[in-house]
């Protein structure tokens, strides 16, 4: 028990031009775990390394794909941007519970403008975006079903305020939606 398989597989094109540059990459994780269980304080003390869960296990599928890049707006100003969509499907068993499974999905947008400001000690480095998150998620088990959306504004920025020192300032608010089904 306890035992790991897991692959990981990932592909990444990507392409640059003076003033831009794009990228897709395409990832599957599978990773199948065969579960331990849980032992009582006695069970531990006399070997902890001992399992009763013959046939525990939990396997999760995740398969993500991303597009994004970055534009030159000027050459101290670059919009940056990504598209996420990752799934992933679960399922397993144990003892306890039986046959269980599940299911979550998220998509996320995040776009955010990434400059300089020249001042007399140097340069600030500003950062600001949104990221835009959905969510859903579903377990065949508990009969849950239920989705999110999150929304994060934010800013930052790195301003030296002597030479090799700077300092950093920025806030983030995010707002959080759940539904249940």
């Amino acid at each position: 028990n306890n035992e790991a398989n897991y692959s990981n597989m990932l592909a990444y094109l990507g392409y640059e031009k003076d003033s831009y540059t794009v990228f897709a990459e395409v990832l599957r994780v599978e990773d199948d775990l065969n579960l331990a269980n849980s032992l009582n304080r006695a069970s531990i003390n006399a070997n902890r390394r001992q399992s009763d869960a013959d046939g525990d296990f939990t396997n999760l599928t995740t398969d993500a794909y991303r597009i994004g890049g970055d534009f030159a707006l000027s050459d101290d100003w670059t919009l940056k941007a990504e598209y996420t969509d990752r799934a992933t499907d679960s399922n397993g068993y144990a003892g306890f519970s039986g046959v269980w499974s599940g299911s979550t999905t998220v998509e996320t947008l995040s776009p955010r403008l990434v400059g300089n400001i020249g001042i007399a000690g140097g340069d600030i480095l500003v950062t600001s975006g949104i990221d835009l998150q959905e969510s859903d998620y579903q377990s065949e088990y508990t009969g849950a079903d239920s989705e999110q959306k999150l929304t994060d504004f934010y800013a930052q920025a790195i301003v030296p305020v002597a030479e090799k020192m700077n300092m950093t300032i920025g806030g983030r608010y995010s707002e959080l939606k759940e539904t249940d089904n």
